[in-house]
């Protein structure tokens, strides 16, 4: 009976430092609820605007962050980050930002009172790009590790779109004959092509005779021409005439050349072969 009466007691007591452990464990956690406030995104936030929908190759865009406080509480260790996009590159920021490559951020400190402010954020574009790539930026607020808010925004890039085109006449040729290129370029894209540049390369067997427009600049063999801007879908030709030499053997191929360039694009190349024939064409007289 009396070891009985033993294991009663030690269980009723073994229940109640259990009880009190958990009744202490509650108070903890009631005690750090209290002590740190509960945040939400509309407590904290964070919106962002870009200075332009749609920006062209190689131009600056601006970005505008705006963040807020709204509560009373104080949070401590208060960082706004923005992450860019792989295809701009950071030029400055106000105020002045931490941080290197696609993550900048700005360490706010303990905020305590209600208010907001502003981050001005200006980026350059890469050149060249695919005409419509679309640039993403995400700005977003956090404190003590926490990401309470975010905003993300896109930007269509405006870019050229160039298309050379080359054909000959006529083909085949023969020798000691007068041969004629025609060039056709444009511009595709919605972006203007700026200090557009076109190359052409005659082939040695060729004697340059003429061209309209003249050629800026070059010496034939290379012939070229400052088109200067060419705004989206506008475009224009280049007409080149030579003189294939004589004596050349029947089946000798000229190749001619082109290239066009400008500051925001690639260079694109087109090339044009024509066939020579040997000596000019026999007109033959039948007699019924």
């Amino acid at each position: 009976m009396r070891n009985d009466r033993k294991s009663l007691v030690q269980l009723l007591t073994a229940s109640l430092i259990g009880l009190a452990s958990v009744v202490g464990v509650v108070l903890l956690l009631s005690q750090a609820a209290s002590a740190k406030p509960m945040l939400d995104g509309t407590d904290l936030s964070v919106s962002k605007t870009a200075s332009a929908d749609r920006v062209q190759v190689g131009s600056q865009l601006i970005y505008t962050i705006t963040y807020q406080y709204v509560s009373t509480d104080t949070v401590t260790a208060v960082v706004v980050t923005d992450t860019l996009d792989d295809n701009v590159t950071f030029l400055s920021a106000s105020p002045p930002a931490s941080g290197t490559g696609s993550i900048r951020y700005w360490s706010l400190g303990d905020l305590s009172q209600p208010g907001s402010g502003t981050i001005v954020l200006t980026v350059e574009v890469a050149s060249p790009l695919l005409d419509g790539t679309i640039l993403t930026n995400t700005a977003s607020i956090g404190c003590e590790g926490i990401t309470y808010s975010s905003s993300q925004i896109t930007t269509t890039v405006d870019a050229p779109v160039l298309e050379l085109g080359k054909s000959d006449a006529v083909d085949p040729v023969p020798a000691g004959a007068t041969l004629t290129y025609t060039l056709l370029y444009s511009n595709t894209g919605n972006g203007p092509a700026t200090d557009v540049v076109i190359t052409d390369v005659l082939d040695s067997q060729v004697v340059f005779a003429a061209s309209s427009p003249t050629p800026t600049s070059g010496t034939p063999p290379t012939l070229v021409w400052d088109i200067g801007t060419l705004t989206p879908t506008s475009s224009g030709q280049i007409v080149v005439t030579v003189t294939v030499q004589s004596g050349l053997d029947d089946g000798t191929v000229l190749t001619n050349s082109a290239t066009i360039d400008s500051l925001h694009t690639a260079p694109l190349a087109v090339a044009e072969t024509t066939t020579v024939l040997h000596g000019a064409p026999v007109l033959v007289a039948l007699t019924p």
